[in-house]
């Protein structure tokens, strides 16, 4: 159960990163982080990247 619920708070994260109106941390905060490196942690484990780095390559990227 504890997976399920990280699993989903790591994906809403990606969706409100792909927006790029929020900060990791905002990010981390609204799906319920209060610690950013747990938040880092668990989204490195799903995306084998850091959200800072995705972020900057969603930035970055025009086409999206």
């Amino acid at each position: 159960m504890y997976q399920f619920a990280q699993k989903a708070k790591v994906i809403k994260a990606k969706d409100l990163l792909n927006t790029k109106k929020y900060t990791v941390s905002e990010v981390g905060y609204m799906v319920g982080y209060s610690n950013m490196t747990h938040f880092a942690k668990a989204f490195r484990k799903y995306y084998k990247v850091n959200p800072g780095e995705y972020l900057k390559n969603v930035l970055n990227n025009t086409n999206t």
